[in-house]
């Protein structure tokens, strides 16, 4: 478990109202037997428990838990999701950037087996999800996640399953192998998450429905000012802008980093599903022209601009499903390349469905998925495309063409 930011986000709410006395916080008698970074149970709801870390100070910080196990596979897991800052009602902002949660899906053993192995939340209730996919051992490193934002954590808590894959690392030649499928029963998760947020407010004596500071800032659109608003948090906004542009400056005419500019010309992905694009800049006056594919520098804009511009298309969620869930499909698991019918289709690290081709090719592989990719297929910027990539993330489609 990873306790640094919670009490950071918890702390900052805590300024706003006075904190109780460790004599006024109704701590459960299971906190007496054990000591100081030692776990207690605070609660169960169904499967899920509520488990709390025991402080020096008394700040303790709880979070949501479940085992998950493959007696076959020799796996068993924790699934375990903290709160942060939780309003009940989502904040009315144009850019949500900030996270909500933290989920971690792994071992403390030492078991040589783990060493390798990742897991991936993939579906819940059966449809595609992305946003997570992470090492089972502490420490190691995430694809996407582990912080989720306010959409992702959401559809976590809502569900009723979660479909969990656990992953090898591949050879060098190779893509990822699984080695284990697992279905999760999320009943009694947002139970079991709620009481860990409550208490956790109690304990650093926050409003459990505290939001996050919202601020404004502006920058250049295609030549014309935008004003936007935006949650701000310390240490997602230090983790998203770089040295260099928090020294001289971020570009678009504006005070609006470039983490914030790209957040608000696709909102419908996470932060993971950001790192494959950048942002461009229009060489006559400064402003952002939009964003394409490729590497970003320092500054968020593409590294080496191309004419291949992105544009969201007018596509159904259920579009974006479909896309993504054909190319897991094909690809065989959570991340992995293949080639359909002329067609290059990638599932990406990020958790984003990719299909590359010409538009004829691509647009009969699409053809073959029925109606509810009509949207993409006459999108005015893949009819008028000779190449094109189509890209899946989260709830939207969008459509990358040359020219």
């Amino acid at each position: 478990m990873r306790f640094g930011k919670i009490s950071a986000i918890l702390t900052f709410a805590a300024l706003l109202c006075p904190t109780p006395s460790l004599s006024e916080v109704a701590y459960p008698a299971s906190r007496a037997a054990v000591g100081v970074d030692e776990l207690y149970l605070l609660d169960r709801q169904d499967t899920w428990s509520t488990w709390c870390l025991r402080a020096e100070n008394g700040e303790d910080l709880c979070h949501a838990s479940m085992e998950v196990s493959d007696q076959d596979a020799a796996l068993v897991l924790n699934f375990d999701v903290e709160p942060f800052l939780y309003p009940a009602v989502p904040q009315d902002v144009d850019v949500d950037p900030v996270t909500y949660g933290h989920v971690w899906i792994g071992t403390v053993s030492t078991a040589p087996h783990y060493q390798d192995l990742s897991a991936a939340i993939v579906e819940l209730d059966g449809r595609p999800f992305d946003a997570y996919l992470c090492a089972v051992v502490p420490d190691k490193s995430c694809a996407r996640g582990p912080w989720l934002q306010r959409p992702d954590l959401d559809a976590l808590l809502r569900a009723q399953a979660a479909t969990v894959s656990v992953l090898r690392a591949a050879p060098a030649s190779g893509e990822p192998e699984e080695v284990a499928r697992l279905t999760v029963d999320l009943n009694g998760l947002k139970p079991a998450f709620d009481r860990a947020h409550r208490f956790n407010s109690e304990v650093i004596g926050s409003d459990p429905e505290a939001g996050f500071e919202v601020r404004m800032c502006s920058f250049d659109l295609k030549g014309r000012q935008k004003r936007i608003s935006y949650t701000y948090d310390e240490q997602d906004e230090i983790e998203a802008v770089t040295l260099r542009e928090s020294a001289f400056g971020p570009p678009g005419n504006g005070d609006c980093y470039s983490y914030l500019m790209l957040a608000y010309l696709t909102p419908d992905m996470t932060s993971a599903q950001r790192s494959m694009f950048c942002l461009l800049a229009d060489d006559a006056d400064g402003s952002i022209a939009g964003f394409e594919q490729g590497p970003r520098d320092a500054y968020g804009l593409c590294e080496t601009p191309t004419a291949k511009v992105c544009e969201m298309v007018n596509a159904s969620k259920e579009a974006a499903l479909a896309i993504a869930g054909f190319s897991s499909g094909a690809v065989g698991g959570a991340i992995g390349t293949t080639t359909v019918t002329g067609t290059t289709v990638v599932m990406h690290s990020s958790g984003a469905a990719i299909l590359t081709g010409s538009s004829g090719y691509v647009a009969g592989t699409l053809g073959t998925l029925g109606t509810t990719v009509l949207g993409v297929l006459t999108a005015p910027l893949f009819v008028t495309a000779a190449a094109v990539s189509v890209v899946a993330v989260g709830g939207a489609v969008y459509v990358c063409r040359e020219g």
